[in-house]
């Protein structure tokens, strides 16, 4: 659970659902608006947009002091830039005032566009990340007692750890995984890219057969034994992002319907090309 006032887990949820009446959304809906964005009057005004990737946004971002994603925020994924967001939350190395803020971030971001909207009022990056600041410190500090700090394993990365490319002659597979304690069903995954980041191919699979998982990792390192080099490692979620979030799709969005698909998702190459100019 995000740590933060019920209003702005609230907020989150409508951000992730696309409930929040942004231009793009009202003229889908078939209302007649401009849908330029009223901060950068460049792009279209989308969730993603006035949170993560408008200029204005971006600014914000850049004072925030929070890790950003390697590649950049994604320009169409509200639900990618949250799970980066997530992740730091957790990542014991960065101070809990600064990790834990961003959903106050996120909350002012979107304060400021309704108040350039409604009252035609311009706040400034620096004023925006300075509210979210004193907001968040404030109901941190109030709520200390009551919830614990979110504790990680030491060997989490330090920032700028990512997605590495593998040797010349290997091709590297992550795998990922996730788990609905709700309705005791996963999502896994896996994708194969070779030594220049391309994809290659990918899986995303729903699966409820865990007794037969035993027979199936002995029957995984019988096929391995075949191959005349490979490796097993395990790496911390920002090293396995895009194969994480296929997995995560099968329980966020109901997509239970197995497949194997040439190169990687065409929603996830934004994440996939990033990935690959910097591993």
């Amino acid at each position: 659970m995000v740590r933060t006032s019920p209003k702005l887990r609230h907020f989150l949820w409508r951000s992730l659902s696309g409930a929040l009446l942004v231009k793009d959304r009202l003229r889908s809906r078939g209302i007649l608006i401009n849908s330029t964005c009223g901060f950068c009057y460049s792009g279209s005004e989308t969730i993603c947009h006035v949170l993560f990737t408008c200029p204005k946004a971006k600014e914000v971002w850049d004072l925030s002091q929070i890790p950003l994603p390697p590649a950049g925020f994604s320009r169409n994924s509200t639900f990618l830039n949250l799970h980066h967001l997530l992740m730091c939350s957790k990542n014991s190395y960065i101070a809990s005032s600064t990790r834990l803020r961003f959903p106050w971030i996120l909350w002012n971001l979107w304060k400021a566009r309704n108040s350039l909207v409604f009252d035609q009022l311009h706040y400034t990056a620096s004023s925006i990340i300075s509210k979210a600041k004193e907001d968040a410190d404030i109901w941190l500090k109030v709520d200390a007692p009551e919830l614990p700090i979110p504790k990680v394993s030491p060997s989490y990365p330090l920032m700028g750890t990512w997605w590495r490319k593998p040797s010349p002659d290997f091709v590297k597979c992550n795998i990922g995984a996730s788990w609905s304690p709700d309705y005791f069903t996963s999502g896994a995954s896996w994708i194969v890219r070779d030594h220049m980041g391309s994809a290659l191919c990918h899986r995303r699979r729903s699966n409820a057969m865990f007794p037969k998982f035993r027979s199936l990792l002995d029957e995984i390192f019988s096929l391995l034994s075949g191959f005349n080099s490979w490796s097993l490692e395990h790496v911390p979620p920002v090293c396995n992002c895009t194969a994480n979030a296929i997995a995560i799709s099968v329980l966020q969005h109901n997509m239970y319907q197995s497949y194997i698909g040439r190169s990687g998702p065409a929603w996830l190459r934004h994440l996939i090309t990033g990935e690959a100019s910097l591993g």
